[in-house]
């Protein structure tokens, strides 16, 4: 990997008419390969530049005649550089923004009065505290060791975590998933039977 490199800083030193510099040539002494390539890209640069360009360029008269003729009928075409938007477009876009969520915060806030299941809103509520859950300031915290909650304090915990995760998933299926997809309710259900 180390010898691609030096072949790549080699070439480019000597196609950019620079000298190698010195701890390349010590490398250069060093290694056969890279004295080879050195050598043979030295020769390579001098030899095309002492051969002059060729006057010919290969283009026929008709071609040249037809390409000066087309660019000469053919508008130019203008290239638009990136240019910062005007003000009126950026207050226009957050006046939109705005608009929008009004509107979407006012939608919401809506109760329905229709009896449609599809137009009527869920009220989520947060799972039931125990009352047993003991109340703690920062003073206590400090003093606190493992065994002071009792026992199943970290089940009680995990079952908060859980129905925290369960109604978080309930707010965003029922937010963001069609209707047709969401599983039925147990008060549905008893409607239907």
């Amino acid at each position: 990997m180390k010898t691609h490199i030096l072949l790549f800083l080699i070439r480019w030193h000597l196609a950019s008419d620079n000298p190698l510099p010195p701890w390349l040539e010590r490398a250069c002494r060093r290694s056969t390969v890279l004295a080879t390539a050195r050598d043979e890209e030295q020769r390579l640069t001098t030899g095309l530049r002492a051969t002059p360009p060729s006057p010919q360029s290969g283009i026929s008269p008709q071609f040249e005649g037809r390409l000066l003729r087309t660019l000469r009928t053919t508008p130019a075409v203008q290239t638009r550089g990136f240019n910062r938007p005007s003000p009126a477009l950026i207050g226009g876009g957050l006046l939109a923004a705005a608009a929008l969520t009004i509107a979407v915060i006012h939608t919401r806030s809506i109760p329905a009065t229709s009896e449609d299941p599809a137009t009527t809103t869920v009220a989520l509520s947060p799972p039931p505290i125990d009352d047993a859950a003991p109340s703690i300031d920062v003073a206590q915290a400090k003093t606190l060791r493992p065994g002071d909650f009792g026992p199943g304090a970290l089940e009680r915990e995990l079952q908060y975590v859980l129905a925290d995760a369960k109604g978080a998933l309930r707010f965003l299926a029922s937010n963001f998933l069609p209707s047709d997809l969401l599983p039925a309710t147990a008060e549905e259900e008893d409607g239907q039977g």
